[in-house]
């Protein structure tokens, strides 16, 4: 790459429109968020501690989510979160734990805005016709 920089003559005259300076700006812009969010994930990912069992008992289950052991009782009492009981101790999957945390999706505000261009788009077309 640097090879064929240095052979280009010193002056180049080009036209460059305005929509070329955005999509430049939109394209390095996106490259940014990308390499940040990147960066972002192989950080927090390398602090997780993901099990490699696939049952759990109540102190595993405690620092897999992020929860008290005293919390997680009340939960289990109140069948709120799956479990399994044997011999008076409680056991929980891995699977069906991520399965749990992960089953009411929060919306980004990029999500929402979508949504509610779509209704309004929805309900004007349906006033017109």
């Amino acid at each position: 790459m640097q090879n064929l920089i240095e052979n280009l003559p010193d002056n180049i005259n080009i036209t460059v429109t305005k929509q070329d300076l955005i999509d430049f700006a939109d394209y390095i812009i996106s490259r940014v968020i990308l390499d940040s969010n990147e960066s972002i994930e192989k950080s927090s990912t390398e602090n997780l501690q993901i099990p490699k069992k696939k049952v759990l008992n109540i102190e595993e289950t405690s620092e897999f989510i992020g929860l008290t052991t005293r919390t997680i009782y009340k939960k289990t009492s109140e069948g709120l979160i799956p479990h399994y009981k044997q011999s008076g101790k409680l056991y929980f999957k891995v699977d069906e734990l991520e399965e749990w945390m992960t089953k009411e999706k929060g919306f980004s505000k990029e999500e929402i805005r979508k949504q509610a261009a779509n209704y309004i788009m929805n309900q004007e077309f349906k006033k017109k016709y």
